[in-house]
């Protein structure tokens, strides 16, 4: 009877210790699954941001080079009379950029309002191409930083993610075998 009473009181025990630990277990699961959907959101999030940012700074990108390019060629009145989607977008960048002081950015909106302060569209104009080229690498650069923060913030995602869904598993897994345990001890205590 004592043997039995002792072996009745430590099974009790320990089964009373494993339905505070499944408890416990479901609870960790259960914030490890709510961490992982906050941050599978805030990932969304930032990567439409990236999406978002980076197709302007590209299609940016993309009027500079038109613009250097036509420029080059002695192209510069056809160019601004056949694009003017892309002289607002070019002067919008001039306005923004920080790149060129303010006598050059005058200089760059004049010859995009058709007003070149060199007379024609000579290779006198190299000086403006020369301020284009500076802009079109600095937001190269820019661009170049976007996409390694994003490919950055994609990897640390793809980690914090797969430790989640390791902390999830095993969190599962020890409910699983808790609760086989926790039955066998029921069954034990009810037999004892």
């Amino acid at each position: 009877i004592t043997e039995l009473q002792s072996k009745l009181a430590a099974e009790k025990a320990e089964k009373s210790q494993l339905d505070q630990e499944l408890i416990q277990h479901k609870k960790d699961r259960e914030a490890a699954k709510g961490d992982l959907s906050t941050a599978t959101s805030i990932r969304e999030n930032e990567h439409a941001e990236f999406v978002e940012s980076t197709g302007d700074a590209k299609a940016n990108v993309d009027a500079l080079t038109g613009a250097i390019a036509a420029l080059e060629k002695g192209m510069g009145k056809s160019f601004i009379q056949q694009n003017a989607k892309s002289v607002a977008r070019l002067e919008k960048i001039v306005k923004a950029t920080t790149s060129v002081d303010e006598y050059e950015k005058s200089e760059i909106m004049g010859l995009l309002q058709g007003k070149n302060p060199f007379g024609d569209y000579s290779a006198a104009s190299g000086e403006i191409v020369g301020m284009l080229k500076a802009m079109k690498d600095e937001m190269d650069k820019d661009l170049g930083g976007a996409v390694a923060d994003e490919e950055a913030a994609a990897k640390g995602f793809e980690e914090l993610a797969a430790a989640k869904n390791d902390e999830i598993a095993a969190a599962s897994e020890a409910i699983e075998s808790k609760t086989v345990r926790s039955g066998d001890l029921a069954v034990s205590v009810t037999t004892t």
